[in-house]
């Protein structure tokens, strides 16, 4: 059974590189005119699923999303990137910032201008501190967040720390200075938990309620630790109060001895005790232009698509053709389903348009990635044109004759005739078509007048496809004497 398909496929080659004169390919990526929606296109160029979770209702004090830019969608910060930062695929297929060195840094001040931090009503209330962490290396005493404010309190000069360090593997939060009960200072620290992978995406979140004095820590939206961070240590005591926005010169540094990528940081003013982690939609679709293959006898090969499905995902391939121009949201060409490359052979396609289904994996959180879709199609070797094509005239007819064309899969001719040089839609039989022959009577002309002639072959392949025409001769019928 494997030698039969085998043999078959090499005659198939064999059939279409004698009938194409050479294979020809139209690429669909992110450089040509396409259409979609809940895709992204990331850093190298690929389209993935876009992260299903936007901007939530949460009262923010600071979003970075890294998409493309640095800015502080809220507007309360500056951001100030240390040279060697670069821009590198992001969780949700967006863009995330790559801490290359251990040194290398990004530094957060509040904003000189257009800043809300000292109008809001909650800076000494609840808070949450959120961001992705991808680790491309083992990062021991890594710190990824730091901010570092000092204050006098008397006579004395104190400091405010928040610091989020990858200490064994592990993301340690500590709180100096920070928590207050009056004059009294309770300083925090949460280390347990699991540890991170590196080369792996993780969601790190600190979330403080000012209500009861709970203090969590979160990966990947799950509590790992939990601190009542009140006079009892239990949710019975007076709950601290926290600075974490206490002055408007609040400022903080990521990095500056982790290696590796971090995402959508940010800052928000109340407590956060729902996560939905789901990185991607369920689905994302992409549609092409209408694209015109320039040649009304071109045929389908095949229907490549330049894709990874990873863990359950999924991209399911559509394609619709005609051979008149039909727009790019056109409800009345119905789109195929493209089951396999083989019932696509040889499908005729002036115009044709293709749509890519993305879908998730059952838990979301991965997505499929493509780079391209190649259509490659062929368009038909044109046959011979006829040779040393002439004319003998006779009572009210006359006689063509023409060399036989050598194409092997030469089907027939096609002759036209009129009384006008170059003009051949007079009469409503032209053209004459015909099957393989090399002379044919054309009868029930008038004598005396002029008449012009051409010749096309076609093939057997296809009857559109054709020659180009001969030269073009001409003849009087006429009465002859016997």
């Amino acid at each position: 059974m494997k030698q039969n398909r085998f043999f078959l496929y090499i005659i198939a080659l064999i059939i279409a590189y004698s009938l194409y004169l050479y294979p020809l390919t139209y690429t669909i990526s992110t450089s040509n005119n396409v259409f979609y929606k809940s895709l992204s296109v990331t850093k190298t160029n690929t389209f993935v699923l876009n992260n299903r979770v936007n901007m939530p209702t949460y009262n923010y004090n600071l979003f970075l999303d890294f998409d493309r830019n640095t800015t502080d969608k809220i507007g309360n910060y500056d951001v100030i990137l240390s040279p060697d930062i670069k821009y590198t695929d992001g969780v949700n297929g967006g863009y995330s910032i790559l801490f290359p060195q251990r040194d290398s840094k990004i530094i957060i001040n509040k904003s000189t201008s257009n800043s809300t931090i000292d109008k809001n009503k909650n800076v000494e209330g609840s808070f949450t501190i959120e961001f992705y962490l991808k680790p491309y290396k083992d990062n021991i005493d890594a710190t990824i967040v730091n901010s570092a404010h000092i204050y006098k309190e008397g006579n004395e000069f104190k400091t405010i720390v928040i610091n989020a360090s990858v200490i064994g593997g592990r993301v340690v939060w500590s709180f100096e200075n920070f928590f207050r009960y009056g004059y009294d200072i309770l300083n925090v620290l949460m280390d347990k938990g699991s540890y991170i992978k590196t080369g792996e995406w993780s969601y790190h979140s600190i979330s403080f309620d000012a209500s009861t004095g709970k203090l969590v820590k979160y990966l990947n939206g799950m509590e790992e630790e939990v601190i009542y961070v009140t006079t009892t240590l239990d949710k019975n005591g007076g709950v601290y109060v926290s600075s974490l926005l206490k002055t408007i010169n609040l400022s903080l540094d990521l990095g500056g001895g982790f290696v590796g990528a971090i995402d959508k940081f940010n800052i928000l003013s109340d407590y956060k005790r729902k996560y939905d982690l789901n990185k991607y939609n369920d689905s994302g679709e992409l549609v092409s232009s209408v694209i015109d293959l320039k040649d009304n006898t071109a045929y389908l090969e095949t229907i490549n698509i330049d894709e990874k499905n990873l863990n359950g995902t999924d991209i399911r391939l559509y394609y619709r053709v005609s051979d008149k121009y039909f727009l790019a949201d056109d409800n009345q060409i119905e789109w195929n389903y493209i089951v396999n490359n083989f019932d696509l052979r040889y499908k005729k396609a002036k115009y044709i348009q293709v749509k890519a289904l993305f879908s998730s994996d059952a838990t979301k959180k991965y997505t499929p990635i493509m780079k391209s879709i190649n259509i490659v199609y062929g368009i038909p070797i044109k046959p011979d044109i006829p040779s040393n094509f002439r004319v003998v005239p006779s009572n009210g007819a006359v006689t063509l004759y023409w060399n036989d064309s050598h194409n092997q899969d030469i089907a027939g001719y096609k002759i036209y005739y009129s009384t006008k040089p170059g003009v051949y839609n007079k009469f409503a039989d032209v053209p004459i078509i015909i099957s393989k022959n090399n002379s044919y009577r054309l009868e029930n002309l008038d004598n005396e007048t002029l008449y012009y002639f051409k010749i096309k072959s076609f093939s057997s392949f296809d009857k559109d496809n054709e020659s180009h025409f001969s030269e073009e001769i001409f003849s009087r019928p006429k009465i002859t004497l016997e």
